[in-house]
Formats: C-alpha cells, sequence, structure tokens
C-alpha cells in the first residue's frame, strides 16, 4: 500500500513494515525503497513482508505502478 504521506512508524499495525520511498534528484520519478528518507521523500509503503535491502541499505526501483486507491482497512482485508 503507497501513501505520499510519512507514516509514523509507532502508528504501523503489528505484521506490517513500513519503507520510505525517495525520489531522484529532480522530482521525476521513484528512485529507491529505503527504511526512512529525510530529503525528496517521495512516499511511504505498507507491506505485510520485510523488505530484503540491498548492502547499501536501500532497493533500487526499476519499474512501478498504481491500481485504484483504499484506505488501509479495505487494504487489510484484501491483503488478509
Amino acid at each position: 500500500m503507497f501513501t505520499d504521506m510519512r507514516i509514523d512508524r509507532n502508528a504501523v499495525p503489528e505484521g506490517l513494515y513500513a519503507y520510505d520511498i525517495r525520489e531522484s534528484d529532480d522530482g521525476d520519478r521513484l528512485a529507491t525503497i529505503e527504511p526512512t528518507v529525510m530529503v525528496n521523500h517521495g512516499g511511504t509503503i505498507l507491506t505485510r513482508k520485510e523488505f530484503i535491502t540491498e548492502k547499501d541499505g536501500y532497493v533500487q526501483i526499476d519499474e512501478y505502478g498504481f491500481e485504484a486507491s483504499m484506505t488501509l482497512e479495505e487494504w487489510l482485508e484484501e491483503n488478509n
């Protein structure tokens, strides 16, 4: 699940993981998934799976897409 907002890690439901997305320096694409992003924050994702990060502490984003919007409750119900 993606949001363009920052998510307080203390508010993440048990069993989910939150990762920040860093935008490219020019802001035209999503660049990396990281544990936390302070500069060029493009959004936050919630996932049920823990990401295995590369040795540099991030995962490069090569391709992405978005589906319909939904609430966290709807997403949890669909991804139970």
